[in-house]
């Protein structure tokens, strides 16, 4: 029998063979409604997809880059300094973000608003001039932040919790499952006694996902060994005096730091406690080159390269303007273990 073609169907269907196509993939593209009556309509025909073709079809879109379609917009709205001023302040985002547009046939431009000092209106011109239609925002550099800038003929993702206005589709690493982890991964190698530096500014930021992960394992602990928080206000330097006394009344076999982790090992270092023989010491967050501290890897360039897939995808489907259902993606960061702390229950029993 005559094999029956995406064309025929179409042609049943009053529909242009591409919508068929994207029918049978079941893409969201297509209304569930129309997909349906497609999908049913190819059943009742008698079609069944060409298993060489889609191989075929496989290898082209893993071997082939598409060819360059359009610009998408980086928004980085950090001060410029000179020590900063080549370098974005979340490189695996945008990196990440690079690679996921190259495959896809689209190419970044980071605009620097604080270097550059331009007026919402000014950047709106400009992108509409270049016929940019897709944004992306890297988090805000300090405490929560509004951007005061018009949507509606834009498609936009922004990385994190930290941009509150306006509410646009966000991609964000899982921090509150992260934590978790953490502890998780912590008390199974056999530290019972964990202390947790938190800053009010950045659990701000982060919609207080490490610091509610921390209350919740508080209180499934033995009361021996809840450790109340080492608490640090925004934009305030932890005193070692502060640090000393909290060390001393809490006295936690490893502490998980969010913010200040640089200072409490030089205070450490200070009062003669060596990591992680005396005290372990964790990050929240490592980068993939880091072959020494201990934390969570935030996989970044999935970030990126998610939160170029969910930008594509509203541009493709005309998705413009602030959502009035704005989608959280969460990424799952992975445990990286360092030097920073034992991997022995024995010999944490016996420093403790």
């Amino acid at each position: 029998m005559k094999k029956v073609t995406i064309r025929e169907v179409a042609e049943r269907a009053n529909v242009h063979y591409s919508t068929v196509s994207l029918a049978l993939h079941d893409n969201p593209r297509i209304p569930k409604k129309t997909r349906l009556r497609i999908q049913n309509l190819a059943k009742k025909m008698g079609y069944s997809p060409d298993p060489m073709l889609n191989a075929l079809s496989a290898y082209r879109r893993r071997n082939n880059s598409r060819p360059y379609e359009a610009t998408l917009a980086w928004f980085n709205n950090h001060p410029v300094t000179p020590k900063s001023y080549n370098q974005c302040p979340f490189p695996e985002y945008l990196e990440g973000a690079r690679l996921k547009a190259l495959k896809l046939g689209y190419k970044i431009e980071e605009f620097k608003l604080q270097k550059n000092g331009y007026s919402p209106k000014r950047l709106h011109s400009i992108l509409k001039a270049r016929n940019i239609r897709g944004i992306l925002i890297q988090p805000q550099p300090t405490g929560i932040s509004q951007i005061d800038f018009n949507f509606d003929d834009f498609s936009a993702v922004t990385f994190g919790y930290s941009l509150l206005e306006p509410r646009l589709h966000m991609v964000c690493p899982d921090q509150y499952q992260q934590m978790r982890l953490m502890l998780e991964k912590l008390r199974k190698i056999g530290y019972t006694r964990i202390g947790f530096e938190l800053t009010e500014g950045f659990e701000s930021r982060c919609s207080h996902n490490w610091e509610a992960a921390y209350w919740v394992d508080y209180y499934r602990q033995p009361k021996k060994n809840r450790l109340s928080p080492l608490v640090l206000q925004p934009r305030c330097h932890l005193e070692f005096d502060s640090f000393e006394k909290w060390l001393s009344k809490e006295k936690p076999q490893v502490i998980v730091s969010t913010s200040a982790s640089e200072v409490i090992q030089e205070y450490l270092y200070r009062m003669k406690l060596e990591i992680p023989n005396d005290i372990g010491l964790v990050r929240h967050s490592v980068s993939s080159t880091d072959s020494k501290s201990t934390g969570i890897y935030e996989n970044g360039l999935l970030l990126g390269s998610n939160a170029v897939d969910l930008l594509v995808s509203m541009l493709n489907n005309q998705t413009y303007g602030v959502p009035e259902i704005p989608q959280r993606l969460l990424i799952t960061g992975n445990w990286k273990p360092g030097k920073t702390i034992l991997h022995d229950r024995q010999l944490i029993k016996s420093t403790c």
